[in-house]
């Protein structure tokens, strides 16, 4: 029987446990980094032909490996959270 021609309509899942392993920290650090990276590329325009989910991959490689990023997800890279703004009476 001759293999089905067309689309594979599979989802790719994100592996958060095989980059954390990569980059040496945890996978909740690389999910949190890679939202932010999705968010990104909705926000504040991208390259032309670069998924989002490229993009969120690129953010996490710069974070980690000391680019750009790192500076924008110190506080996720540190484990520090940022205070809450205060409630005005």
């Amino acid at each position: 029987m001759p293999a089905k021609k067309g689309k594979s309509k599979s989802k790719k899942r994100v592996d958060y446990a095989g980059m954390a392993k990569k980059y040496k920290t945890t996978p909740a650090k690389v999910r949190k980094v890679y939202a932010r990276g999705l968010a990104a590329h909705t926000s504040s325009g991208s390259r032309k032909g670069v998924s989002a989910h490229a993009w969120a991959a690129a953010r996490v490689r710069s974070a980690f490996t000391g680019g750009k990023a790192a500076k924008v997800d110190r506080d996720i890279i540190k484990g520090k959270r940022k205070a809450k703004p205060k409630k005005k009476k």
